[in-house]
């Protein structure tokens, strides 16, 4: 009988808190949720987020659909580091008031946060619908926007945004930054420069202008820049630049005294990770070995820590991601199902694409500036140029439309291609007459897609000695990314070395594809004739000027770890590096002894080919 009352007396206050959350509130109830709302605004403009948290939620217990405290508690959450908790009160908020384009702005930053850049665009573009003038949205748009990758849609945006308020620093700092990720250099030296005149003591804009000169190679204006930043120029981030400057000069004992006494200060985590990784590099130049290893696997704890939740995230993504989980992608492509793919007419038009992959650090980078000095190559620099192809293919349910593929679908999918190509090279359309080589090491776990929707395509395949090329990965400051989390530890670089070997070894016995094999060492021993021999794989006339890439290399930006190598003659000290570092390799090199044994045999046969050549 007591259960039985209990059970009753719930439900009766269940309906007295429903009704309550419906009824109409008296003039003195919406006082005090007003009073409550003020209340909360001063405690929030005073940085006391508890407070106002308490403050909002006094307001929610008087009007439970009070969708402006909803809205500013997602925003506490954000500051709090709680974007799923922020996710949460936008909805809320949302579905209270549907037409609040704020909302959806607060939502889309939360999206961020959480890693869901697709979602977050969406949220933006909702809130733009509602207020198609609404500068914040914007700009938050082209954010995420960049995050996809997708540059020039975000340039749009940051430039409406511009037009809209032209002296915002914080604008013309993104535009900067858009443009530099586009190549275009010229453009993002002028924005970040804008954004200094109306910001001098902009931090990041300072930053980004000095990086963006070291990367250009162009070290005098790096320092300039640094040095004319009265405001800025004593502080750790002005001393971390210019260490960096000397380290490229050769100045290395400079550099190391300099971010050693950084490494004892009270650097930003950014900081301390890029100031750890140039220590290493400096013990490395300066040969003390043990302490550069030592250095090296210290930075790359350090953002295992720093970055802990972001890469669990990003080890559940690589699980579903078929480059790292590569067995049912291989199931579909078999030399029966590649029996019955329907033929692809020979010539429709399009120019056959060359794809330059192989693993990160195996020389792609050298390869791409010495082909990009021949006068009929245009390459591309490591662009996401199949996103669309594996937006629809890498996934369990993309093998039903994988295997219901026909030459109308090939066709679209291979103009969207050359579509994407053309825009990353700034073209209105592909020339006629011209190489386009693409190059994306990670492109290596895709050749049975390509295969599928390029099957004329010719692959240049960079290889290098296994051992080298894991510790070099293992040794760079990499952007994070999923492939990348594999690089913060010896053991899992190996195994993600061997995933992909795996998979070219398995694709050039099996796809009907044209391969071409550099050796990293052959070509160091003899640049010219290996070369010539791709020059000739592509099918053109030789030019000597291929053999003055690195001049060539100081007029580009490039955006990979090579870009201070590549400006240089050819050297021959990163060949057999790993012999320096070989006791700290001892537990993984039973992981590329196959590789080892069957690259190396592939070397020495190539090597032999040239002397006829």
């Amino acid at each position: 009988m007591k259960k039985k009352k209990l059970k009753s007396k719930k439900k009766k206050q269940g309906r007295t808190k429903s009704n309550l959350a419906k009824r109409e509130l008296t003039p003195v109830e919406q006082e005090r949720v007003e009073s409550e709302f003020v209340r909360a605004s001063y405690f929030m403009q005073a940085g006391n987020l508890h407070q106002a948290a308490e403050a909002y939620r006094s307001a929610l217990r008087i009007d439970p659909k009070h969708a402006r405290s909803i809205n500013m508690l997602s925003a506490i959450a954000l500051k709090d580091g709680q974007p799923d908790q922020a996710v949460k009160f936008s909805r809320m908020a949302i579905q209270i008031n549907p037409d609040n384009p704020g909302y959806y702005n607060n939502l889309g930053l939360a999206l961020m946060e959480r890693n869901q850049p697709e979602e977050a665009v969406a949220a933006f573009q909702k809130a733009l619908q509602k207020k198609p003038d609404y500068f914040d949205a914007l700009n938050n748009l082209g954010n995420a926007l960049k995050r996809l990758g997708n540059v020039d849609e975000a340039i749009d945006c940051y430039r409406k945004a511009l037009k809209m308020q032209p002296d915002d620093p914080d604008i013309l700092n993104n535009l900067g930054s858009a443009c530099k990720d586009q190549g275009n250099i010229d453009a993002a030296i002028e924005y970040y420069q804008r954004a200094l005149e109306h910001n001098p003591s902009g931090l990041e804009s300072y930053q980004n202008l000095a990086r963006l000169f070291i990367k250009a190679n162009r070290l005098a204006e790096a320092r300039q820049t640094v040095k004319s930043n009265v405001k800025l120029a004593g502080g750790n981030q002005a001393k971390l630049l210019l260490a960096t400057i000397e380290f490229r000069e050769g100045n290395y004992k400079i550099a190391g005294d300099t971010v050693e006494e950084l490494c004892r200060s009270d650097l930003l985590p950014a900081d301390q990770r890029e100031a750890q990784f140039l220590a290493a590099n400096i013990s490395h130049k300066m040969g003390d070995y043990d302490a550069a290893f030592q250095k090296f696997n210290q930075a790359n704890q350090g953002v295992q820590e720093q970055e802990k939740d972001e890469i669990q995230k990003r080890i559940i993504q690589q699980s579903r991601d078929f480059s790292f989980n590569p067995r049912p992608l291989l199931a579909w492509i078999s030399k029966e199902s590649i029996a019955g793919w329907q033929k692809y007419p020979e010539n429709d038009g399009l120019p056959a694409p060359v794809f330059l992959v192989g693993f990160p650090r195996s020389g792609t980078t050298l390869l791409d500036q010495m082909l990009q000095s021949h006068s009929a190559i245009l390459t591309l620099e490591e662009k996401n140029t199949l996103q669309q192809i594996l937006k629809d293919f890498c996934h369990p349910k993309g093998r039903d439309l994988f295997t219901q593929l026909n030459n109308k679908r090939i066709a679209e999918y291979r103009s969207g291609y050359w579509k994407l190509v053309a825009r990353y090279l700034g073209l209105p359309e592909i020339q006629e007459g011209k190489v386009i080589i693409d190059r994306n090491p990670f492109n290596t776990s895709y050749l049975g897609l390509i295969c599928r929707f390029f099957p004329e395509a010719r692959i240049i395949v960079a290889l290098r000695d296994p051992r080298d090329v894991c510790l070099s990965c293992f040794m760079q400051d990499f952007t994070l990314n999923n492939a990348v989390c594999n690089f913060l530890s010896l053991k899992a670089t190996a195994r993600y070395y061997a995933t992909t070997m795996d998979m070219l070894l398995h694709f050039r016995q099996l796809l009907p594809l044209t391969f071409h094999y550099v050796h990293y060492e052959n070509l160091i021993a003899d640049v010219e004739q290996e070369a010539k021999k791709i020059i000739h794989f592509l099918g053109l006339a030789w030019e000597d000027k291929i053999l003055q890439y690195h001049e060539t290399a100081k007029a580009r930006y490039i955006t990979t770890a090579s870009h201070h190598q590549v400006v240089k003659p050819l050297y021959k000290s990163a060949v057999g590096r790993w012999r320096k570092y070989e006791q700290y390799l001892q537990p993984i090199l039973p992981i590329l002894e196959p590789y080892v044994e069957i690259f190396e045999a592939e070397r020495k046969k190539s090597k032999e080919s040239l002397r006829g050549w």
